[in-house]
């Protein structure tokens, strides 16, 4: 998510007021494709104003005398899956990149767009941690090597509702940092859940994670 770098915080609330100056960042950085072919007849879709559509406006196919095919400009996006507005998304989105508390983006966005619930903010918070996971699992690129640590550690998730009533077998995560020596930030990092935290299962998995030094 670099593109949220250079965004202070009075700027992304400018972007977030402003649809159509939201939507133009959106379609520059790629987080909305700039351009669709219809799925039906693989003609280009062309953009058009659509006040009863999210965003307000929609993909229609050029292909107006064969085929009537529409599509959402956030279909097959981050945006797809939020029932809040574009600007509301985006908000949360920008707190999350700030680590910023869920509580504080729920007050601060509803009180600006209203209808953002807590539960709108928690499921936003966790598509972006979804996103980085996904992001994460795609670079196949072994850790270490010459003058890199590798530091490597397991965690168990489980759901405890409110501390009470039985606990939970939970879920064995391995999660691996790279480092250079002498420099605590880390330069590249992967997790992955794991059925047991078993010698075999550990080995193996430094085996396809870690570079050998030789």
């Amino acid at each position: 998510m670099e593109f949220l770098n250079g965004l202070t915080l009075p700027k992304m609330w400018d972007l977030a007021r402003d649809e159509e100056a939201l939507l133009n960042f959106l379609f520059e950085f790629g987080l909305i494709a700039s351009s669709r072919d219809c799925p039906a007849c693989n003609c280009c879709m062309n953009l058009t104003s659509d006040a009863k559509r999210k965003g307000g406006k929609i993909w229609r196919c050029s292909n107006r005398k064969e085929c009537s095919q529409k599509l959402s400009i956030f279909s097959k996006s981050f945006f797809s899956r939020s029932k809040v507005s574009v600007g509301a998304t985006f908000a949360c989105m920008f707190y999350w990149f700030r680590k910023m508390p869920q509580i504080d983006c729920q007050l601060d966005v509803n009180g600006e767009f209203g209808g953002v619930s807590k539960k709108s903010v928690s499921n936003i918070y966790c598509f972006c941690r979804e996103v980085c996971d996904l992001e994460l699992n795609k670079k196949q690129c072994q850790l270490g090597g010459e003058g890199k640590i590798v530091e490597v550690d397991e965690s168990n998730f489980k759901i405890w509702k409110h501390h009470k009533g039985r606990k939970k077998k939970g879920k064995w995560v391995v999660g691996a940092v790279e480092r250079a020596e002498g420099d605590q930030k880390s330069t590249a990092m992967k997790f992955i859940m794991v059925p047991d935290r078993s010698q075999e299962t550990l080995l193996s998995i430094l085996a396809t994670w870690c570079r050998p030094v030789r």
